[in-house]
């Protein structure tokens, strides 16, 4: 299984004071350890950075560093000119999800952990929240 990180869930991840952070750790150390594939998409690193930074009023040397350690055991999807095009094609009106699903697709993505309660309408991906992966990965 192959999960894709969306950039809500990564912000979860990087930041302490957001509800769901506590529930990231377990998960990110599954990933850590390899028995969970994850990817995550330049995009979600670029805007989560933008918004632990400048709007959380998170140290950028702090962003930095967090950033730093969970790229080193996630796979990183650069946006490609495909992943436009197919934002440009869909019928999603958020852009930048868009963008996102195209990513998680190209990637091979079985799930999108994410906190967008609209997303599931617009891709056949299973779409889960943090919760709803924590309780399927640790409440078995």
């Amino acid at each position: 299984m192959t999960v894709f990180i969306d950039t809500n869930a990564l912000i979860d991840a990087l930041d302490d004071s957001r509800p769901n952070h506590q529930l990231t750790k377990p998960i990110m150390q599954a990933i850590k350890e390899q028995s969970l594939k994850a990817v995550v998409s330049t995009q979600s690193i670029v805007d989560a950075a933008y918004v632990c930074n400048q709007l959380n009023r998170m140290p950028l040397s702090i962003v930095r560093y967090n950033i730093g350690i969970i790229t080193s055991f996630i796979d990183v999807c650069s946006v490609n000119k495909e992943d436009i095009q197919a934002a440009n094609n869909s019928l999603n009106p958020d852009y930048e999800d868009s963008v996102q699903l195209s990513c998680a697709v190209r990637s091979g993505c079985d799930i999108i952990v994410s906190g967008d309660k609209e997303l599931h309408k617009f891709t056949d991906l299973r779409v889960v929240t943090v919760s709803q992966l924590y309780d399927s990965l640790f409440k078995q």
